[in-house]
């Protein structure tokens, strides 16, 4: 429950907004002048504040002036009240940091919603901050780890190559270079991925640049056929041959190949990371007559219904007790595609038992992307 603080000195119109606020299900605390509200923040820690400008022992410009002068208060959406309202003090308060200014008297749907904008924006830029928080934390970290191994293993054939030469040491040469190219390629994987992200997120928040973009041309796509191929490459290359059980049926299903194939190998990844070597995977997909069905199983160390709620871009858990490549982008790309495909996608996980993500896509070309 959101809670707004209403600093107002008439007495009359004070009640009359924290009655209205409390009938739409807000948590509501009164002042009835800037000293007083100054100590309602610090007691109720208000999530919005609707102030008076002119009140007795101070007004709403000096209550604006000290909340602004806090880091713990600076960012609480502020509305100014007031029966005035000439450009000077507009300009005033807006440059004080004041969010909106309603006039009195206004409309009960004016102010209803200015507070449901403020409160928006602030969650939007809150949710901001901490994926820029998360990307501070994480990508320097995960841009750094395989450049420093290709920076360092390059460093030691430029000083010893030769030497390795003259001794004949291919199997060495070679090692190193394997290493090089390993930490290249998951180097390259972050980038494409760090920009796919931001080109899906841009199609996402406008369906007009979808109808150009390569992600959304439908075409018939052999759905077992890619997904043998891909499997098959994945499991070859991180040598767990063993460890894959797969039962995809034969299905042809009207979707671009591109988004099922990254949508696939980033669970397939995700699959392989968070599983040690040894322990099953299981990969299926299903189909009936309206859905098509794709499930990816490990057995690693799970998830918490917390940590499932949180999976986003640039996020990662447990973090002090399990070395991790990867910082969040693949869930949050497969969520992204499987949406822009009209799909749906679930996560059933017990932590230190097994994870299992499923995404279904409806099979028919008129439903398979949402074009507005």
């Amino acid at each position: 429950m959101k809670k707004i603080l209403v600093i107002e000195d008439d007495q009359q119109v004070r009640h009359s907004i924290v009655e209205l606020l409390t009938y739409e299900g807000y948590e509501v605390a009164q002042a009835e002048n800037g000293r007083i509200g100054l100590l309602r923040v610090k007691e109720s820690h208000p999530d919005l504040i609707l102030c008076d400008i002119v009140m007795p022992e101070l007004g709403g410009y000096g209550v604006l002036i000290e909340l602004r002068h806090s880091s713990d208060t600076a960012d609480i959406p502020f509305i100014f009240l007031s029966a005035k309202s000439t450009m000077n003090e507009l300009r005033k308060g807006m440059e004080l940091g004041a969010d909106d200014y309603l006039t009195k008297p206004f409309e009960v749907d004016e102010l209803l919603s200015a507070i449901q904008t403020r409160l928006l924006r602030y969650e939007n830029s809150f949710r901001q901050a901490q994926a820029l928080q998360h990307i501070n934390r994480i990508l320097p970290h995960e841009l750094r780890t395989p450049l420093q191994g290709i920076l360092s293993l390059s460093e030691f054939l430029r000083l010893y190559g030769v030497e390795l030469v003259h001794e004949h040491n291919s199997e060495e040469i070679i090692r190193l270079a394997t290493y090089i190219n390993d930490d290249a390629l998951r180097l390259e994987h972050l980038i494409e991925n760090t920009m796919l992200h931001v080109e899906l997120q841009q199609l996402e928040q406008n369906p007009e640049l979808q109808r150009a973009s390569i992600w959304c041309r439908n075409e018939l796509v052999d759905t077992k056929t890619l997904l043998t191929f891909i499997a098959s490459e994945k499991i070859s290359n991180a040598r767990r041959d063993h460890d894959i059980g797969q039962s995809f049926v034969e299905a042809e299903i009207w979707m671009n190949e591109e988004s099922l194939g990254k949508i696939f190998s980033e669970l397939l990844d995700n699959a392989l990371k968070f599983s040690e070597t040894g322990t099953p995977i299981l990969v299926t997909s299903d189909i009936n007559d309206t859905t098509f069905t794709l499930s990816v199983t490990n057995y690693g160390r799970g998830m918490t219904p917390e940590q499932i709620a949180a999976i986003g871009a640039f996020r990662q858990f447990d973090r002090a007790r399990y070395e991790q490549q990867g910082i969040g982008l693949g869930l949050a790309i497969v969520q992204l595609l499987t949406k822009l495909h009209g799909g749906q996608s679930t996560i059933h996980s017990t932590p230190q038992d097994a994870t299992t993500v499923i995404v279904t896509f409806p099979r028919h070309d008129d439903a398979a992307v949402p074009l507005n």
